[in-house]
């Protein structure tokens, strides 16, 4: 027969370290001197325990570990930095040891939010958090790397978090990302061209240059509710210095193709073939505006779906099209390739 007294002994134990620890508070007893055979002993197995444990799922909190059979213990400084420039974070960037969760501006990311704001590929969270994880255990080191490897563009400030653990913040410095120039486009009028937007400082001579997209569209949104004279300004947009149609990261997205605005790497119903799509050639034409191409491609017919559902036709087309070798965006084949 098992006494009450033992029972509720062997209940505590089977409950953990937490809950004999909190028994003993409990009952009165003073904790373990440092250096005591009892405080080792207590510590040998608080670290057991630690190596021991691993969290069940990525959003688990589990402090300062992570669980260690999907991680390595060590920094790609080259793969962080890349992370961080394809974010293109406004605020401040730096790991939450607490909640195993990395913060941009005092807000927690993890799992698909994780990779989502920082650009990457899905089932990336792991790898994005081991590398800024083990970045923190090393801030010196880091804040050396990670700002040679971004050629200043990067920031690595060291500063004390809880019970004061250096961690490291990056921040990105505003303008240094991308080369970019944003300017605005005007469309005159019929058989008047179109002309980019001139500044007040080089007296109207010089184009403007804004600071980013979003002045740019400011500007653009102004100028549209402002209204025009009938027949003469029917049109703006934000541009590239060729009046090309440009978006956030300064990539051509419009641009014009025998006298009209086309949309690039955009398949539509084609003219002669089942589709048509409208690419860069990577040439320019006198005026030094882009040369566009269209790309036709694709049999017409019923008879001729496309019927990539099916994993033997699939596998079939591509292997008589060559398509891990789809060739450049301007041949028929490269598109053929990607809608199979």
């Amino acid at each position: 027969m098992i006494s009450l007294k033992k029972l509720i002994e062997e209940i505590e134990e089977n409950k953990g370290l937490w809950a004999n620890i909190h028994a003993k508070r409990k009952r009165g007893e003073k904790p373990a001197k440092k250096g005591s055979e009892a405080y080792k002993k207590a510590k040998a197995a608080g670290k057991k325990i630690s190596k021991e444990s691993t969290c069940e799922c990525e959003s688990c909190s589990c402090g300062d570990k992570i669980k260690e059979s999907k991680l390595t213990e060590r920094v790609d400084y080259k793969y962080l930095t890349q992370v961080i420039l394809d974010a293109n974070p406004k605020h401040n960037v730096y790991y939450n040891s607490g909640h195993n969760k990395v913060n941009i501006g005092g807000v927690g990311y993890d799992k698909g939010d994780l990779v989502q704001n920082f650009n990457q590929k899905p089932g990336s969270s792991s790898k994005i958090k081991n590398n800024f994880y083990y970045a923190n255990q090393d801030p010196e080191n880091t804040k050396k790397e990670v700002e040679k490897l971004s050629r200043g563009k990067i920031k690595v400030d060291i500063q004390k978090g809880y019970g004061g653990k250096p961690v490291v913040v990056y921040i990105v410095k505003e303008g240094k990302l991308t080369e970019a120039k944003f300017y605005v486009t005007y469309n005159q009028g019929r058989g008047m061209g179109k002309r980019v937007v001139t500044s007040k400082e080089s007296d109207y001579e010089k184009p403007r240059v804004f600071k980013n997209y979003n002045d740019a569209e400011k500007y653009v949104k102004r100028a549209k509710s402002g209204g025009g004279t009938p027949g003469r300004i029917t049109a703006y947009w934000v541009s590239d210095i060729n009046m090309n149609r440009i978006d956030k990261s300064g990539k051509i997205v419009e641009a014009e193709y025998q006298g009209r605005d086309v949309k690039l790497n955009k398949p539509t119903r084609g003219d002669t073939k089942k589709f048509k799509v409208y690419v860069n050639t990577g040439k320019k034409n006198k005026d030094g505006s882009m040369k566009v191409k269209k790309v036709e491609f694709g049999a017409r017919g019923s008879e001729n779906r496309i019927k990539k559902s099916d994993p033997a036709r699939r596998k079939n087309f591509r292997a008589r099209h060559n398509c891990d070798n789809p060739g450049p965006k301007t041949k028929a084949r490269y598109w053929s390739c990607k809608k199979w």
